[in-house]
């Protein structure tokens, strides 16, 4: 997609092994038992059950931890004769507990031709450092021509409320999106990020330095393939980054990721995949991958995942942005996903080691 970025090889900073073009990872024999129970047989959020939305479609949702709340993507039909005709989305924020949608939740809206087609999928990282939170966003533009672009943007919050938008976290690239950002064991910044448009897999990338000045400059990508989409396997057709990695009582990092896979049709016209989410165990030293998860976390099950009549945008999706640690367990986490691109569930991740 960009010939002058797959030449490039900027330098390497320490503390990370170099990525050749195929992924460099260390596999162990299988140690970590994690499982995956949903919080309810219903969403969290919903225009339909429990109707505690006033738009339509609630969807790929971050947790932002100093405010115990959700950044949620927000959207309505165009055309009421188009069943997936979308409105551009916007982000609301909302109590984690008793959340309602109203329009006075938004905080992120489209602001100019940058991202005048929708600001989507958000993941919000927050750095003690600083004293400051980092979102992480799809800045979606549409060309005259109709063609549609997304960009990965940054936008930063002293509170979690008041966010100020940055810009392109990574301008040379013709396509990005899906950033997770994560402290490394000695204090910096890293990200792992993508939907594996420009490559097959997940990339990463570093900030021009890990200073409340140097994360708001370009990022630098990192060469090679990070975690490479897998043939035959749940995330053959696409790896895309989850929500930032969280700590393990161990020291290691638990990553979850999303990942999609042909050969499931829907009513959706040419529409046939199916996503859902997957995990890995990093070293929280240099991000190198440990495990690897062989079978999915989470896979569309209920009705709300599947997708229904009116709240089914994007069938057969389980999709995660958000993660919180558990209030009062060890190595157990809760995660916000989207169903079908329609409604907010929760889940709770037990791991032990």
């Amino acid at each position: 997609i960009n010939a002058e970025y797959m030449g490039r090889s900027p330098r390497m900073p320490r503390g990370f092994f170099v990525l050749g073009l195929c992924c460099l990872f260390a596999v162990l024999a299988s140690a970590l038992n994690i499982s995956c129970v949903r919080s309810s047989s219903l969403p969290l959020i919903s225009s339909d059950q429990p109707h505690n939305s006033s738009f339509l479609w609630n969807y790929n949702t971050a947790f932002v931890p100093q405010l115990d709340a959700l950044l949620v993507r927000v959207q309505n039909r165009a055309d009421p004769a188009d069943i997936y005709s979308t409105t551009p989305s916007q982000l609301a924020l909302v109590p984690r507990a008793n959340p309602q949608v109203t329009n006075d939740s938004v905080v992120v809206a489209p602001g100019d031709a940058s991202d005048n087609f929708g600001v989507e999928d958000p993941r919000v990282f927050f750095w003690p450092q600083e004293n400051i939170h980092l979102l992480t966003y799809t800045a979606a533009q549409q060309y005259d021509n109709g063609t549609v672009v997304a960009r990965l943007a940054l936008a930063t919050s002293q509170d979690g409320k008041l966010w100020k938008k940055v810009g392109a976290m990574t301008p040379d690239l013709a396509w990005s999106k899906s950033g997770a950002v994560v402290t490394l064991a000695n204090g910096s910044l890293a990200m792992i990020f993508g939907d594996s448009t420009v490559v097959a897999g997940l990339q990463l990338a570093v900030p021009a330095a890990s200073s409340a000045a140097g994360i708001l400059q370009p990022w630098t990508v990192l060469p090679g393939v990070y975690l490479p989409v897998r043939a035959e396997a749940f995330d053959s057709a696409l790896v895309e980054a989850g929500p930032p990695p969280m700590a393990l009582s161990d020291g290691s990092l638990l990553f979850i990721y999303n990942s999609a896979r042909s050969g499931f049709p829907s009513p959706k016209p040419g529409y046939s995949m199916q996503y859902n989410i997957g995990w890995l165990r990093l070293n929280a030293t240099d991000l190198t991958i440990m495990e690897r998860s062989n079978t999915p976390l989470l896979t569309p099950e209920l009705s709300w995942e599947i997708g229904t009549a009116t709240l089914g945008l994007t069938p057969n999706v389980v999709f995660c942005n958000g993660m919180m640690a558990h209030p009062s367990e060890r190595d157990r986490f809760v995660i916000f996903y989207g169903g079908a691109d329609s409604v907010v569930g929760v889940a709770d991740v037990i791991v032990r080691l």
